[in-house]
């Protein structure tokens, strides 16, 4: 009895200091905390725009965690973050089309009144490692290669590893996206034709990764689409899950594209290509150019890689959506996390949010297909917002187009 009554007494005075602390923690800092969760590539932006809103805002605890726009957007849908968040849209994983149609977060989406709202956009871009011969500087890497309508499905089936029989492709060499626009010798032409391209993939394809995902479906070329017109089935399931081939020497990295560079920019191999974030890249300019490598150009009368983010009328539109999604149910007063979002909206935030290589959104039209009420009212769900607009429907892939806004000018 007395061992009994030692033990119980030592784990009571064990936990009496536990519980102190937290108290008087709680009651000292008296903080409003958010938890962030979800995409790498939304984390960085989060991140500088969060610890910016806090300077000013005290009284807020705001905390980013990655793991992926799948996990962000499962984290949501299941209650367990104040904001999701997602470098693509959610409507595949909330129907269950990632996954053979199981696991959806229908119920919850609707149930709970989950909201996804696009803060920004960011471009995605063509990283490649020239032959070591070459010997250009880094402006003219950015023009010799180009991907445009008469090659995109031919990049695209590249990078699933996977050489079909009904669209075959041997031995992809990085003269197959030769921008004749750029005038090298006939030598130089010779170094690429004899350079094999190596693709750089993301692991579990788009199921997981937003970067993946805005790859394969935000090219915006007319002649590519992910479909089984363009990809087999096999090549389709190779971006949907990361069902990759072996082909071509195809190499798979982490989501993040830090961690993806970092894999990628060991091997360090000619012809080797990745897909990278315009932010990454704006971020990491002065290492791209220290290690020799190019960028490459976008669309059918490209000259040179030029991603203006304020201005997407040059013709840049690869883009992705930086998503947040919040469970707006009975929020009729804003909350915590509404406040902060609202904040993002604000010019001074979109100021910053193009200062580290995003693009803000365009115009107030954007801001009012997300909050028909008006930004200081009634914030409407996805499943409320699809209710009012014929073009978002859950029932019809055809017409569905996106809950968060589509810039104008991008569209």
């Amino acid at each position: 009895m007395n061992h009994w009554i030692k033990k119980s007494l030592s784990i009571f005075i064990l936990l009496i200091p536990t519980g102190l602390i937290v108290g008087f923690s709680n009651s000292w800092s008296n903080k409003i905390a958010i938890s962030c969760v979800g995409s790498s590539a939304v984390k960085p932006f989060l991140e500088i725009l969060a610890n910016n809103y806090m300077k000013t805002n005290k009284e807020f605890d705001i905390t980013i965690e990655t793991g992926g726009s799948g996990f962000g957007i499962q984290q949501i849908a299941k209650g367990f973050a104040n904001i999701g968040d997602a470098s693509k849209d959610p409507y595949k994983a909330v129907k269950g089309k990632e996954n053979n149609g199981k696991d959806g977060f229908r119920q919850q989406w609707e149930k709970n009144k989950i909201k996804t709202i696009t803060i920004g956009w960011e471009g995605i871009c063509m990283v490649y490692i020239p032959p070591k011969d070459l010997h250009l500087n880094y402006e003219t890497l950015n023009k010799i290669l180009v991907v445009k309508n008469s090659n995109i499905n031919n990049l695209m089936r590249i990078f699933t590893g996977i050489n079909d029989p009904s669209h075959k492709i041997d031995n992809p060499t990085l003269y197959d996206f030769y921008n004749e626009n750029s005038n090298l010798s006939l030598e130089q032409q010779e170094l690429l034709k004899k350079t094999s391209i190596k693709p750089y993939v993301r692991a579990g394809g788009a199921l997981t990764s937003g970067t993946a995902y805005s790859f394969v479906n935000e090219s915006n070329f007319s002649q590519f689409k992910n479909d089984d017109t363009h990809l087999s089935k096999e090549q389709r399931a190779a971006f949907d899950n990361g069902s990759y081939g072996i082909n071509y020497g195809i190499q798979q990295t982490d989501e993040a594209n830090s961690r993806a560079w970092d894999i990628f920019a060991k091997s360090d191999n000619s012809g080797q290509i990745i897909y990278l974030s315009s932010g990454f890249i704006n971020q990491n300019i002065d290492l791209i150019k220290a290690k020799g490598y190019g960028i490459m150009a976008y669309g059918d009368n490209a000259t040179s890689y030029d991603v203006n983010l304020i201005d997407t009328v040059n013709g840049y539109n690869w883009f992705r959506p930086l998503n947040t999604m919040i469970n707006v149910t009975g929020k009729n007063e804003p909350n915590a996390e509404m406040r902060f979002i609202k904040m993002l909206l604000s010019k001074e935030y979109k100021d910053k949010l193009a200062s580290i290589g995003a693009k803000s959104l365009d115009s107030d039209n954007e801001i009012s297909q997300m909050f028909p009420n008006g930004i200081d009212n009634i914030w409407l769900s996805d499943y409320e917002l699809a209710s009012l607009n014929p073009n978002w429907s859950w029932e019809n892939d055809e017409q569905y187009h996106h809950f968060a806004p589509i810039p104008m000018n991008i569209r």
